[in-house]
């Protein structure tokens, strides 16, 4: 790290797993500021932004990931960009892909994912 980065917030994304017999794993959401509000550079190489992890044997593909100024513009996965001052970024990374038709997961298991937020 060259930069004084605060982590303002990182939580899984909700349904961004795909759907199958067993869900695939979460995204999170992570959003970054400069502790002093000044500008910073970021360089990326972040995979699976315009093709999300696909499922298998049935199971659903995963979201795909983004990388964006909050309340600003899409950034490109992979390259250097500079995040202007007082700017927070925002990371969101993909879901996996789902394995096993939807239909097989058990209803336990669905419920547990609703009580667990992850849905």
């Amino acid at each position: 790290m060259t930069a004084p980065l605060i982590i303002q917030r990182r939580e899984y994304r909700p349904g961004s797993g795909g759907s199958g017999k067993h869900r695939g794993g979460l995204g999170q959401t992570i959003e970054v500021t400069h502790a002093q509000g000044a500008p910073f550079v970021i360089s990326k190489m972040f995979e699976r932004i315009h093709h999300p992890a696909r499922g298998r044997q049935g199971g659903e593909s995963g979201a795909p990931g983004r990388v964006y100024i909050k309340g600003g513009e899409e950034l490109r996965g992979k390259g250097q960009d500079v995040v202007p001052a007082g700017a927070t970024l925002v990371m969101e990374t993909p879901g996996g892909g789902g394995t096993g038709h939807p239909a097989e997961r058990t209803a336990a298991a669905i419920k547990m994912d609703e009580e667990a937020g992850l849905l």
